[in-house]
């Protein structure tokens, strides 16, 4: 991204940034950022603002299970709004929030969703044209150490609630894809369900997509981006 490029005004960034609360990456990642705004490309940071009170990769990230005490998933929540203010303020990118492209209507529409996906259809549920259980069902995979796509009653709650919050990311994303209309678009892993929907989506859009992680070399881990 060469910083002398006469048409580097009309180029959007996006950084689809929901886990803040995981600063080792979320750290690494703001680097891009910042060097991207220090370009002069305008660049836009979403971060999650709360969308997923019920489990999300974050809490995962520091042991809390799906049934931990509200008080206990609060605190991660605020330690990630935190975050993400704080990088923001630093990179100088535009901060926006998932959670205020999600509105009661949308989430009445996504349990009606919810009630019509079972263990015996969900493999090939799609919603915007984008396969959005393949993309929820990854951190199952590495939750229960799975070798098959069979569910027990326990495992099939667990999904269910990646499956409500891949696409309550999807309907956020597409709202906020349609409103900016960005040319390059950031995910930090994103094989992850809440990522992985938003980056399929993206490129179908036509936007170029970046899938951006930690240096392969893991003396550099945390302390260079790839």
């Amino acid at each position: 991204f060469p910083s002398h490029d006469r048409n580097i005004h009309n180029i959007k960034t996006l950084f689809f940034s929901l886990h803040a609360a995981i600063w080792e990456h979320a750290a690494i990642e703001n680097r891009l950022v910042k060097e991207l705004v220090n370009r002069n490309f305008e660049t836009v940071y979403v971060s999650c603002g709360m969308t997923f009170p019920e489990h999300c990769t974050s809490y995962s990230a520091a042991n809390i299970g799906l049934n931990s005490p509200r008080k206990i998933k609060n605190g991660i929540c605020r330690q990630c709004k935190k975050n993400a203010a704080l990088l923001t303020s630093c990179s100088g990118a535009r901060h926006l929030k998932l959670v205020n492209y999600l509105t009661t209507a949308d989430e009445i529409k996504i349990e009606k969703i919810l009630k019509t996906i079972s263990p015996e259809n969900y493999k090939n549920f799609k919603f915007l044209d984008v396969e959005v259980s393949k993309a929820a069902i990854y951190e199952c995979f590495l939750l229960f150490k799975k070798m098959s796509d069979y569910f027990s009653y326990d495992e099939w709650e667990y999904f269910r609630v990646y499956l409500r919050n891949s696409l309550q990311s999807l309907v956020g994303f597409s709202k906020i894809f349609a409103q900016e209309k960005p040319d390059l678009v950031f995910f930090y892993s994103p094989q992850y369900g809440v990522n992985g929907v938003c980056a399929e989506y993206a490129a179908k859009q036509g936007a170029k997509t970046y899938f951006v992680e930690g240096s392969s070399s893991n003396s550099e881990r945390y302390g260079a981006v790839s």
